[in-house]
């Protein structure tokens, strides 16, 4: 059965446009053997149908595995560790200075989140992305980048700060409009901001050039870093 919707579902959809593809993630669970009941079948489908969403693939199918469970648990705790970092406000930035050798100044500062945590800075992002969080951590950083670049502004420093922003976000169109209103909330000058694309998937480069087309216009710098390797 699950070959069958694959192989209907990996065909292009014929359009009066263009042809397009669609991408499924298929979860199953077996009767008897992981569950007795219609109930627990079925939440274990789902659980085995989210980690085929996952894995990226266009097309991806998942059997239910009981480590599944053990994830779950482990993956909830996370998320309420997450959101209430977010919630108590016990994230914060860092900055790592650019210095420009030649003009003997400070030019740009990249700019990254950590916590007091025992899970490592590095892990904060890609936990988020698995989590669904992210959206709301990269606007919390931008509008904290945002603040501090206007108070390095009121000590007369011109210092550009340089943002992380994933290909997984810039494909969500209200994610693209909270960061621009953040941007206008503040007032923010042409050139104090820039934004470094870094890929995590794969990516509409349409929409890449759009979404850079639009930010340069309010006067924010993007840069497109890592894609293709």
């Amino acid at each position: 059965i699950v070959k069958a919707i694959q192989n209907r579902l990996s065909k292009p959809i014929e359009l009066d446009i263009e042809p397009i593809k669609i991408s499924v993630a298929i979860g199953a669970s077996f009767y008897p053997v992981d569950a007795d009941n219609v109930e627990l079948l079925m939440h274990y489908a789902d659980l085995a149908m989210y980690q085929s969403k996952a894995d990226r693939n266009k097309i991806c199918y998942n059997h239910f595995q009981p480590t599944l469970i053990l994830e779950k648990i482990s993956g909830y705790s996370m998320h309420m560790e997450l959101v209430n970092a977010l919630k108590n406000n016990w994230f914060y930035l860092e900055y790592q200075p650019i210095y420009d050798t030649e003009n003997d100044s400070f030019t740009s500062a990249d700019v990254s989140i950590n916590w007091n945590h025992t899970m490592p800075k590095e892990s904060i992002i890609s936990e988020a992305e698995k989590l669904g969080l992210m959206s709301d951590i990269n606007a919390w950083m931008f509008e904290k980048a945002c603040i501090d670049r206007i108070n390095l502004a009121k000590k007369a420093l011109d210092i550009k700060f340089s943002f992380d922003l994933t290909t997984s976000l810039i494909e969500h169109p209200s994610h693209v409009e909270r960061l621009l209103s953040i941007y206008s909330k503040y007032k923010i000058e042409p050139g104090w901001i820039a934004f470094d694309v870094t890929e995590t998937g794969p990516i509409d480069f349409n929409l890449l050039h759009n979404f850079r087309d639009t930010m340069e216009r309010h006067g924010i710098n993007v840069a497109v870093d890592n894609f293709g390797t």
